[in-house]
């Protein structure tokens, strides 16, 4: 009985088959639509930015302002747009402390504003800047600053110390009905303070709270006879120097 035996197919010259051919352009196919899916993931168009939202409890930030700088930034449309982009932009508003950004799918940006909560003014070199509760400085429009916050002059970097001490020494002056109005503190390290806008205290480099305690102990004794501008020196060991001038003198600094 003889075999007969199937020849082998010949290979298709230089070794290319059908099934590569369609493997290629399969994935030629694959790559344009991937292409052409990223073009159209990138067009704005294709996820635009239809809502804005501002939140925040906003006294001197206004929504509008926000808006403003949000929107050349979020026409790159949903999936492109930046959020720390946007977040940096509206920080350079006046008066804006934190920013959150978030995206809600599938067409909203939402923008939480906290503003800045200022406790002090900062004077330096006939400058005056608002200090926060952090005891770091900011700027806000000259229309716009507060008229009725206790000053701080110091060396520049001393906020956050002289920010404590002044809270510091208002809880000891509370039960005397007044409260420091403006505290300085020289290159010396020696401290200065008026009360109520009236009544200059001079305290000294060291011990600054026994000396504000003496003065509570004397204070109504005294407040009868003290005028505006009265200056008193607590710098003494046993005692202290008071000066009571008229109402249009002002305190001579020693």
């Amino acid at each position: 009985m003889q075999t007969y035996r199937r020849p082998a197919p010949r290979p298709v010259a230089g070794g290319f088959r059908p099934r590569h051919l369609a493997l290629l352009l399969a994935a030629v196919l694959l790559l344009a639509a991937v292409g052409w899916t990223w073009q159209w993931l990138r067009d704005p168009q294709s996820f635009p930015v239809r809502a804005l939202v501002v939140e925040g409890r906003l006294q001197h930030v206004q929504a509008a302002r926000v808006l403003e700088q949000v929107k050349p930034l979020a026409a790159v449309g949903f999936l492109r747009l930046d959020p720390l982009a946007i977040r940096q932009a509206v920080s350079e508003l006046p008066w804006v402390d934190q920013v959150a950004v978030w995206r809600e799918w599938p067409d909203q940006l939402r923008i939480r504003v906290v503003e800045q909560k200022p406790v002090a003014l900062w004077r330096q070199d006939e400058q005056t800047v608002l200090v926060n509760s952090r005891g770091e400085l900011f700027r806000v429009p000259a229309a716009q600053m507060p008229k009725d916050l206790p000053v701080l002059e110091g060396p520049l970097g001393q906020q956050k110390k002289m920010l404590t001490q002044l809270m510091d020494l208002n809880r000891t002056l509370q039960s005397s009905g007044t409260r420091v109005t403006r505290l300085e503190l020289d290159a010396r390290g020696s401290w200065r303070c008026t009360l109520n806008g009236q009544i200059h205290l001079a305290l000294g480099r060291t011990e600054p709270f026994a000396r504000l305690q003496r003065w509570l102990a004397i204070y109504p004794q005294i407040r009868g006879y003290l005028a505006s501008n009265a200056a008193v020196d607590l710098r003494y060991a046993n005692g202290f120097a008071m000066m009571n001038p008229l109402e249009s003198t002002a305190w001579e600094r020693k």
